[in-house]
């Protein structure tokens, strides 16, 4: 069996070892994996394609032209196309009864400081931003600078800020079960990423939790991902973010759990179905 690791390039530097992880355990278990960047492919038609690709480039064209020429993509164009817009994120679960803050969509420019219909302290973040990255704390009209400097032009998305910033928690899922949930929280930043200093530990989720991740993965085919709950209270949470293109290096400094070989040992089975 073949598959493709595929990466944007600048990404593929950043995460070499993660990549060479997977190849590595991929051939103790028969498969050859290989690091493909999205750059490089305009000419699929010519290439031998794999058995399966692993996309960790974002990006639902690619995904839509593999899976048009038979490739199995992990995950599919349908979930890369809401988990990396956040405005489609937030317009597709409340349509499912998911529970997620009050949420609009709108295009950076001068008015955006007149806005009236989130109210302050909101949360604004590009709609296709990851890992914590351009996501900025908006405290009132005032506010509004960094978020006009950095995303004029851009669309985004408006939140109401939830009763406890700088904690969030993300669970694991692997074909439609849990693997783990790790409680990300930041005494410093709004944001719990552990990326950007965050503190992490495992994490035993609630009844309720588990019945809301069950559903998310009824309704949204997500086969390796992540799950992030946001708080208004222990008993209070919210659907946050999905993250198609997930890291595990929460998974790896908590835990023992071998990923690379669990996700990889994962598509074999299925694909042999």
């Amino acid at each position: 069996m073949t598959g493709w690791m595929l990466y944007c390039r600048e990404d593929a530097e950043k995460n070499r070892a993660y990549i060479q992880w997977f190849q590595a355990e991929g051939k103790l278990l028969g498969m050859m994996i290989e690091l493909k960047m999205l750059e490089d492919l305009d000419g699929l038609k010519e290439l031998a394609l794999p058995d399966f690709v692993l996309n960790r480039s974002r990006n639902t064209e690619i995904a839509e032209k593999l899976e048009a020429l038979g490739v199995r993509c992990i995950n599919s164009s349908f979930v890369t196309k809401i988990a990396n817009d956040k405005a489609e994120t937030y317009r597709f679960f409340p349509q499912h009864g998911i529970p997620m803050l009050w949420t609009c969509a709108t295009f950076v420019d001068s008015n955006l400081p007149n806005q009236t219909s989130c109210g302050y302290p909101l949360v604004a973040k590009s709609v296709d931003g990851h890992g914590g990255s351009e996501v900025f704390f908006v405290e009132d009209s005032k506010s509004w600078k960094q978020v006009l400097n950095a995303l004029f032009g851009r669309k985004i998305v408006m939140q109401k800020l939830c009763a406890q910033p700088g904690r969030d928690l993300r669970i694991f899922v692997l074909g439609g079960e849990i693997i783990a949930a790790v409680l990300r929280e930041s005494n410093c930043d709004f944001r719990a990423n552990y990326s950007l200093g965050g503190k992490i530990r495992l994490a035993e989720l609630t009844e309720s939790q588990k019945q809301i991740v069950n559903e998310i993965c009824r309704v949204f085919p997500m086969e390796w991902g992540g799950i992030d709950f946001l708080f208004d209270s222990e008993e209070v949470f919210y659907l946050n973010e999905v993250e198609d293109a997930v890291g595990s290096r929460s998974l790896s400094q908590l835990t023992d759990l071998n990923i690379a070989r669990m996700v990889l040992t994962y598509i074999q089975r299925s694909q042999e179905v």
